[in-house]
């Protein structure tokens, strides 16, 4: 039997050899393929939830009142409690926020909420996969399915620019820790340094690899990890914009990635449910062990370094304490939680898929409150210890004014063993 192959010289043959090579190149990219309508099969699945949600509700014109950004804004309103959940812009090309009223479950936390708009070409807003607040800055980073950054000024409340560079999904922005360079990555395979105050790109450190899902910072800006659908965190020296190592991760697919406060440690996780914590300085090898029961989503260190907070598909959040050298896991919750970030010490929050932001007290072990607006998995958060930012799938941005350190709210009733 005799394959022919289509060539830019017209049909040629395929010899056996050709025939096993252009297999495994259609094996490789079917499997590409799998993973990346799996990750858009579940942010559409949310897009359509929040629209439904949303439209259901009495959508009002107020027409004496001020636009945030153009004409006068649509307010949609929950009928049954009377609560603005958002505000929707005439103008497509400007975020759009208004004043929300804390936590409908009870805590007292304001709250904005900022609308991302839908861009030319495209019907419906895009889902929000990433978060980033700018170190000793005013300005947060988000981006999601549409290809595009989106940096808002919080202090100002308005948009402050668009960044255009990716040609697929971003699903990670992160600003570098004295705020002046932001780095992006996506379902592109991109890699890309921004100057925060400029639309146009430093450069593009990479752009011939896999998926990229995650990226950590070093403290000094001197290095930046990245983790994707691969089994190598890769590292690159930001000052020459070179690739100066990989490390061989736990598995494939790794989705969570994240340096200690003093850059001396990284840590990486996957979907195997194991995590890898490399020790970069003093020759001491890797640390290997199981913390969750599926797929690693997100890592976070405490501020002091003492502790690293994992959490997964399995409903758990769990802590590694570097000072016993043991770990124990948080009351599981009928979640995937997809998003950690510490607020305080010892305060952590985590975003899960029942659309919940729930706040921990290390110290204690108990959950102490919950944030309830979104109307979509909550799958990045972010904070600076005076407001905690979250993105999520229903296309919104909320930016949370951290009050106390602990958000009043109803004690879960439901434990998950």
């Amino acid at each position: 039997m005799v394959t022919l192959v289509a060539t830019d010289v017209g049909v040629q043959p395929l010899g056996c050899l050709g025939r096993l090579k252009l297999g495994l190149q259609q094996r490789r990219a079917k499997g590409t393929e799998i993973l990346r309508e799996r990750e858009e099969l579940e942010g559409k699945r949310a897009m359509l939830f929040e629209r439904s949600s949303r439209w259901g509700l009495a959508t009002v014109a107020i027409n004496r009142l001020p636009a945030i950004r153009g004409p006068s804004p649509a307010r949609v309103w929950a009928p049954v409690v009377g609560l603005m959940i958002a505000v929707l812009s005439a103008s497509s090309r400007d975020l759009a926020a208004d004043q929300l009223g804390g936590n409908q479950l009870g805590g007292n936390w304001p709250c904005a909420a900022v609308q991302m708009p839908a861009s030319s070409g495209r019907g419906a807003a895009p889902v929000v996969t990433t978060v980033c607040l700018q170190p000793g800055g005013a300005l947060l980073a988000a981006g999601g399915d549409d290809h595009r950054i989106y940096l808002w000024d919080v202090a100002a409340g308005q948009t402050a620019r668009c960044l255009i560079g990716h040609e697929d999904w971003v699903h990670a922005v992160k600003f570098s820790a004295d705020g002046r360079i932001l780095a992006s990555a996506g379902h592109d395979g991109r890699v890309i340094l921004w100057d925060p105050g400029m639309t146009e790109p430093i450069c593009v450190l990479d752009q011939n690899c896999h998926a990229v899902t995650e990226l950590a910072w070093s403290q000094d800006g001197t290095r930046l990890a990245t983790s994707g659908f691969s089994a190598q965190v890769r590292l690159y020296d930001i000052p020459t914009r070179k690739l100066v190592g990989e490390l061989q991760g736990p598995c494939n697919d790794l989705r969570a990635l994240s340096f200690s406060p003093d850059g001396q440690s990284l840590a990486a996780g996957g979907r195997n449910g194991k995590m890898r914590i490399w020790h970069l300085r003093g020759g001491q090898g890797p640390e290997e062990y199981t913390a969750h029961q599926g797929r690693i989503r997100a890592l976070a260190f405490s501020p002091n370094g003492r502790l690293l907070a994992s959490s997964g598909e399995d409903g758990k959040v769990h802590i590694w304490s570097f000072d016993s050298r043991s770990g124990r896991d948080l009351p599981r919750r009928p979640a995937k939680i997809f998003s950690l970030a510490f607020f305080g010490p010892n305060e952590l929050a985590a975003g899960g898929s029942d659309n919940l932001i729930r706040l921990w007290d290390l110290s204690t072990g108990q959950e102490v409150g919950q944030l309830a607006g979104h109307q979509g998995s909550v799958m990045s958060l972010d904070s600076n210890g005076q407001i905690l930012v979250s993105g999520s799938y229903d296309t919104v941005v909320r930016i949370w004014t951290i009050k106390d350190r602990v958000a009043s709210a109803p004690r879960p009733t439901t434990e998950l063993k």
